[in-house]
Formats: structure tokens, sequence, C-alpha cells
């Protein structure tokens, strides 16, 4: 498996701040404004815990970060060692004396050896993978381009680069010829609809290889995977309204290339005859909002509607929401509703809506740190991972308004 080596230790590095937290950001500011030298030693933890007043396993929280940011190596049973030197910033200088006033002076031991500090750098190589990621996240919806993101920026906080391919183009025709894809690379991330036609473009020996699902009712039997489990959200929404009371229940499906809608049909059908419900409604449409309309309305003048649906994707919302309007119908008190969405997306105002959310930057930086524990670790750590959705009641997902 080709790999780079390269040892990072004579150079300044910006630190963005990220999302360290307050602790991870004090230490590093007096990293930044204090004079020091690569692979000096860090006073103790449970020294600096004590003068910082917080407990050891927050500071240790805290220095995990800064270790994953690549500033410090921290060695079981000999200490934290200064790995990069970060740039000195306005803000930092500003924090030194506040930090230097907490800690009692400096951050580091006052006895150091140099010798041992070099041998703990020298060990700590660092590996810059080349990954390649297969699909089209990057030529289609907004989600996935935001799964791309998260994936990229996540390979690239660790030192590690990631090319994209397309599979397609534009009116569904193959990108590629059989045997196109060679083994230049440490890793492959597979959008999983893609699997069966990316494994023909392979060489018989190649690197590993990692499939994505970002969410569908339809599997795709590959291992391993990190899929968005929207089958648990629809049995979630469903058991939900059972327990309720409400076993009248219709779902309101999303159709979309790249989804199978007959399978995604024929998923909504099963999870509501498992759950034994007295009636079902379903129905697909595209995010057209005169389409959403149309469907919802028909559904509520139905003389035998549900009294409960199930939106898929809050793509679809608007049009819900209006034909709700239209109908003068309440939702939360003549119908309950419950919603798929995705973490950051806004919700059509006038409503509290009940939904699941996914959210689809956890979800990319969960593929990119599975892939490197693949790469890094081997088969030992192979493992297939699904993305739950997080509940969000709200006071439409009843009838008790």
């Amino acid at each position: 498996m080709p790999s780079t080596k390269t040892t990072r230790s004579h150079q300044a590095i910006r630190v963005e701040a990220g999302s360290r937290s307050a602790l991870a950001e004090k230490l590093l500011h007096g990293l930044q404004a204090e004079a020091s030298s690569l692979g000096m030693r860090l006073k103790p933890e449970s020294e600096l815990a004590a003068a910082l007043g917080v407990k050891l396993r927050t500071l240790r929280l805290a220095l995990r970060e800064l270790e994953r940011d690549g500033i410090v190596i921290r060695r079981r049973g000999s200490g934290t060692y200064l790995r990069r030197l970060p740039e000195a910033t306005v803000e930092s200088t500003q924090a030194e004396a506040m930090v230097r006033q907490a800690i009692g002076g400096s951050l580091f031991a006052e006895n150091q050896n140099p010798e041992v500090g070099s041998r703990v750098l020298a060990s700590q190589d660092v590996k810059n993978f080349v990954f390649e990621l297969w699909g089209n996240l990057h030529c289609t919806t907004s989600c996935n381009q935001a799964i791309l993101s998260s994936i990229s920026a996540e390979l690239s906080h660790h030192g590690h680069r990631l090319s994209v391919h397309s599979l397609g183009k534009p009116g569904g025709e193959l990108a590629l010829n059989p045997g196109t894809v060679g083994k230049d690379c440490d890793g492959y991330i597979v959008a999983a609809g893609w699997a069966e036609y990316f494994e023909t473009l392979l060489e018989k020996e190649h690197a590993p290889i990692l499939y994505f699902h970002p969410g569908s009712l339809t599997h795709v039997e590959r291992d391993p995977m990190v899929l968005i489990d929207t089958a648990e959200a629809v049995r979630r929404a469903i058991n939900d309204f059972i327990k309720r009371g409400i076993r009248k229940v219709g779902v309101l499906g999303l159709l979309g290339s790249g989804r199978d809608p007959d399978a995604e049909l024929d998923a909504y059908h099963f999870a509501m005859s498992r759950a034994d419900l007295d009636y079902r409604w379903v129905h697909q449409c595209n995010e057209e909002l005169s389409e959403v309309i149309d469907a919802v309305l028909e559904m509520l003048e139905s003389p035998d509607r549900p009294d409960a649906l199930y939106v898929t994707d809050n793509v679809l919302l608007p049009g819900v929401a209006q034909a709700l309007r239209a109908a003068k119908v309440i939702p939360g008190k003549d119908i309950a509703i419950i919603t798929h969405n995705n973490k950051g997306e806004v919700l059509p105002r006038g409503y509290d809506w009940s939904s699941l959310e996914f959210n689809l930057d956890v979800f990319g930086r969960l593929i990119a740190r599975q892939m490197l524990a693949i790469v890094e670790d081997g088969k030992s750590v192979e493992a297939s991972l699904a993305i739950h959705p997080v509940w969000h009641p709200g006071i439409t997902r009843s009838l008790e308004y």
C-alpha cells in the first residue's frame, strides 16, 4: 500500500479555532505566546489540572483535542510533548498573562531532557494518506455536497488528501470503462448506489474499500459500510403514532435521482404492515411545490383520510404546510405529523414540527474516521456503522393540541 512518510517538526502552523473546548483554547493560547521549542515537555497533567482548577479528566480531554490537532504528543508514563509550534496571534498574546497567572508561570516542566523530546518526535512520523471518493456527490444535491465537504474536511484535518471522481455523466451515462481504476491510493470511499459498477472498474488487487449510503430505504449488501438509517426513522415515526393510539397512518415519500421508487414504496408498505395498522396511505412525489400541495390536498379531502402523516423529507414540508392552511387543517390537532430533516435545515414557520433529525456533518466525518481506522489498523476494525436520527418532539406529532 503506497504511502508517503514525512516528519513535520520544523514549521510553525496557524491553528484555527474550530470546535475546541474553552480549556483547549486557553492551553493553545499559552503555547502560542510562550517561547518554546519542539519536543519540550509540559508540566504533569495533575499539576496543570490543579493549577487551572479543573478536573483531571477535563484537562486530559483538552490535551486530547490539542493532540488531535497535531500540537502535542502524549506518551503514557512519559508526558505530553510539544509537537508543532503554534503561530502566535494577538488574541493569544493577550491571553498569555491570564494563562500564566492561572498556572503560576510556564506551561512547560522546569527540567527538560532534549534527547527524550527528540526521540518522541522521531517516533511520530506522520503518514499522509491519499484517498479517492467515487460517486456523484459533488454534482448532485446540496445534502450530498454537505457530506462530501465533511469527509474532505475531516481527512484534511488529519493531513490526508481526497480526490473526487464521478462515475456517471449527465443523462445517466456511465463515465468510465471496466479496468480503469488503478491502485495508486490508500483507500476508496464509494457511494453504495454505485458499488456494483465501481467494482467492475477495479484491478484484482486494490486498496481497502469503504462504502457509504447517504439515506435510502433500499439496501445495498456491501461491507464495510457507513449509512444513514432512514428505515429506522420510518419505524420510529410509525411507532410513535401507534403509542398515541393512532392507527390510520399515511406516508409522503420523495422521488428523486438515484432513488428506486418501487423499492422504497415496498419498504414503506412493509414497515406499515409490520406495525399492523388499520389503514395505510402512501404517496410519492417530487419536491415541486404544486405537486406536493395537490398530493396532500387529495389525501386531506379523502372520505377516509389518515389521522397521521410521516413526511420522509423536509423538502416536502413547504408544500405540506400550504396544503394544510388551504384545507384549514391544524397539525397536532386535526392530523398528527412527523417529518425527517437534516440538522441545520430550517423547517417552515408557523408550526412546532416533530422531527427525526440526521446530522450530515457527523455522517461525513464518521465515514472519514472509519476509512482511516481501516487503513491504519487493518481488517480488525472493519465494521458497518449506522447513523440513527435524533428525536425532536413537537406539538405536531399528536392529536391532542
